[in-house]
């Protein structure tokens, strides 16, 4: 890493993303320490093998491996998961982070998959760091909004919020690949409160591949991305993160997003 943050091409800077993720590689013997049926990203389904948690460096100019850990299982400790050696695949996460900062690497925010976004535990560890990031959603996360048609309880899921933003909420946005392509896709913004969270939250909709229609784009649109809403800014990191261990999948991509408080009180 020192050889990379010294050349000039490569160097981290204020620009780039860290990502956090975890990769699971196939293992047909049981001898290795860690192996286990788990869920094995590679293969993408439940199978034996080893998982490890990884932290990536990623802008448009490029992208590099910064760290992993492995995730040893409880059935490897002798205490299972009451041993002091166990950990978290949170944790494990959590402490890539932790040496990512300690190490000096530049990076504008951190990015993680929806496994990660649903779990509050992540987010509350970014936020007690003061981490700026931006994290997937899935559709059926549990929020707080009150809905037309609401009496008592206005727990909801994040879908049935998009009751709430209207077509024209929508704004277009640019992204630009690695190979220097580009799209144009459109993002909505809503602060919501998402369970076992204090405070609201800035959630995006993102239409992919839209057509207009009269009144604005028009296609379902899914949830992206989760952000805090203590800072407010005029641009967002979005982007897909590479698989380190699959190829072929796409390059980490940041785009500017004119609708975008993402960063946490820092």
């Amino acid at each position: 890493m020192e050889l990379l943050e010294a050349d000039p091409r490569t160097g981290s800077r204020r620009r780039g993303v860290l990502i956090l993720d975890d990769s699971g590689v196939p293992k047909k013997d049981e001898a290795t320490q860690g192996v286990k049926r788990q869920y094995i990203g590679q293969l993408g389904k439940v199978a034996n093998g080893q998982v490890f948690v990884t932290s990536h460096y990623a802008e448009q100019r490029c992208h590099w491996p910064v760290d992993l850990l492995p995730y040893v299982p409880d059935n490897w400790l002798e205490g299972g998961k009451a041993d002091p050696a166990f950990r978290t695949k949170i944790k494990l996460t959590l402490e890539l982070a932790d040496r990512a900062v300690a190490w000096g690497l530049r990076f504008r925010a951190i990015v993680a998959e929806a496994w990660y976004g649903h779990n509050t535990g992540f987010i509350k560890g970014l936020e007690k760091r003061s981490l700026p990031y931006v994290v997937e959603l899935e559709a059926a996360q549990g929020i707080f909004a009150r809905l037309e048609g609401d009496i008592a309880s206005n727990e909801h899921r994040l879908k049935e919020a998009l009751s709430l933003v209207e077509p024209k909420d929508f704004r277009p946005v640019r992204l630009t690949a690695a190979d220097g392509t580009e799209r144009q896709v459109f993002v909505a913004a809503l602060e919501v409160k998402i369970k076992k969270l204090t405070g609201k939250r800035r959630a995006y909709w993102a239409l992919v591949e839209c057509y207009r229609t009269e009144g604005g784009p028009h296609q379902g649109p899914h949830p992206i991305s989760l952000g805090p809403t203590a800072r407010r800014s005029q641009r967002q990191v979005r982007h897909r993160s590479r698989r380190h261990s699959n190829a072929g999948a796409s390059l980490a991509r940041i785009s500017h997003m004119p609708v975008a408080p993402v960063y946490a009180g820092v």
